[in-house]
Order: C-alpha cells, then sequence, then structure tokens
C-alpha cells in the first residue's frame, strides 16, 4: 500500500508540470503557425539575414579583416556577424512587433481575460523566439559552412550554443522590456529598426570593425549587440584545441538580458495604450 500511495503522489506532482509544458506548447505552435502564414515576417525573419550574408560575402569575400591581431577571412567574419544579427532579428525585433501589435489589437488584453496564465503567455512567446532564432541561426552557419567554406569545429559547438541561447534569451527580455515603450502598432517596426540597427553598424556587424572609430567602439563594447557577435564569432574563428568560449561577452549579454527581465516585470502591459 505504501509503494502503490508513493507512486500515486508522484503521478499527481507530474500531472501538473506536464500540464505546464502543455500549456507553453500550445503557445508556441500556435505562435509558429501565425508566422509560417505572415509572409512579411517569413521575409524578415528568415530571408532578410541570409539575403545579407550573400550580399557582404560577394562583396567582401576576396577579403581579410584584421580583428584583435590576427586576419580573418571575410566570408567567416559575415558569416558570424550576420548569425548574430539573425539572433537579434528573430528574438528582438520580431517579438517587439508581435508583442506590441498583439498587445494594441487586444488580443492580450483577451488572452489576459481567459484562465490561460500570463506567464504561460509571455514563456511560449519566448519559446517561439528560441526556436525560431535557432532555425535561422542553424540555416545561416549552413549557408555559410557550404557556401563560404565557414569553419565550423566540433570542439567550439558548446560556446557557439551556449553563446546563441543566453543571447537568444537575453534579446526576448530586453524586448519585452522595451515593448512597453512603443504606443502604436504602426511604429513599433520602425522603433525595432532603429533600436537595433545603429547598434549593429556601430558594433561592426555589417562593417568591418576595423574601421571603425574607436570612440565608436568603445560605446559598442557597453553594448550587447557587439558581445553578442563576440559569442558567435569567437567559436568559428577558435584555433585548433580552443574551447571559443568568451566569458566577458558572455556575461555582458547576460546582465543586459537580466535588466531587460527587471524592466519588463515593472513595466509590461497588457491593455492597449494607444
Amino acid at each position: 500500500m505504501t509503494e502503490r500511495a508513493t507512486g500515486t503522489e508522484r503521478a499527481t506532482r507530474t500531472a501538473p508540470k506536464l500540464a505546464r509544458l502543455a500549456l507553453v506548447w500550445h503557445e508556441v505552435r500556435y505562435s509558429l503557425l501565425v508566422m509560417s502564414r505572415n509572409r512579411q515576417a517569413r521575409f524578415f525573419t528568415l530571408v532578410l539575414p541570409v539575403g545579407l550574408l550573400v550580399l557582404f560575402a560577394s562583396i567582401f569575400g576576396h577579403q581579410s579583416f584584421a580583428i584583435d591581431g590576427h586576419s580573418v577571412a571575410a566570408t567567416t567574419y559575415y558569416v558570424g556577424n550576420l548569425t548574430a544579427f539573425g539572433v537579434l532579428d528573430g528574438a528582438f525585433m520580431t517579438v517587439i512587433v508581435v508583442i506590441v501589435t498583439e498587445r494594441e489589437s487586444g488580443i492580450l488584453k483577451r488572452r489576459r481575460a481567459t484562465p490561460e496564465p500570463a506567464w504561460a503567455v509571455v514563456a511560449g512567446r519566448a519559446a517561439t523566439a528560441v526556436v525560431s532564432t535557432l532555425g535561422i541561426v542553424v540555416l545561416l552557419l549552413v549557408v555559410g559552412w557550404i557556401g563560404y567554406s565557414a569553419p565550423i569545429a566540433l570542439g567550439t559547438l558548446p560556446a557557439l550554443g551556449a553563446g546563441v541561447m543566453v543571447g537568444t534569451l537575453s534579446a526576448c527580455s530586453l524586448a519585452f522590456a522595451l515593448s512597453s515603450l512603443v504606443t502604436s502598432a504602426d511604429s513599433a517596426q520602425p522603433f525595432a529598426t532603429a533600436a537595433a540597427l545603429p547598434l549593429c553598424f556601430v558594433s561592426g556587424v555589417f562593417i568591418p570593425w576595423s574601421i571603425v572609430p574607436t570612440w565608436m567602439r568603445d560605446v559598442a563594447e557597453i553594448f550587447p549587440v557587439r558581445q553578442l557577435a563576440q559569442l558567435v564569432l569567437v567559436p568559428l574563428e577558435a584555433r585548433h584545441g580552443a574551447s571559443g568560449f568568451d566569458p566577458v561577452a558572455l556575461a555582458v549579454v547576460a546582465a543586459w538580458g537580466v535588466l531587460g527581465l527587471v524592466v519588463a516585470s515593472r513595466r509590461f502591459s497588457w491593455q492597449p495604450r494607444a
């Protein structure tokens, strides 16, 4: 009787966990379905990063850039940096647009009125960003490996995976935080673009880091975009036997993610702001 009762208690404790996972999975499945039916979302999330990679690799493909005292092939440089841009695109800009659009159209308000807990909606949106961003990253790395011979060493995959995951979650947290500053659905896309693109330029994502003015480099080092690019590029250019981990960049990106969570917990709104 005691063993049977113990098994029942375990099943009782496990059931709520499975129910919570089912709620999150429902959110992820719904969000991915909506994105797959949105041509604009598909373009900006998947086609744009790959198109930029092909564009920059075609222009600078036969050059090399000096990074931290050693030379890096331009193709490897842009595979790493545009993979970071893919993370920023899928987990930051896209999330801001989706959250603001759903909030201003009343979807979030109606969802908040249902029995579904708020954490399930937030966790589902974050998990969707992770899934879609991982798809972008894999696509860009495969294109870079096949089309431009960008090296991907097995020994640096843990560092690359950790960097992408931390970067994705941090970008998603910042998206939730900054969405509170946008007051209309029409301004969501311009706001997200204005928040991300200038940092991409000063962080050397689109142009070689060596030609960025020194004072701009100092500014870029503070923000997460430059550090996110490092988390992807360092594993790709790591020497044989190196782990590819950049603990400083990882700490800076994670710190921005924590800051985003704190701001989002205080300012995130379910009600339309317009």
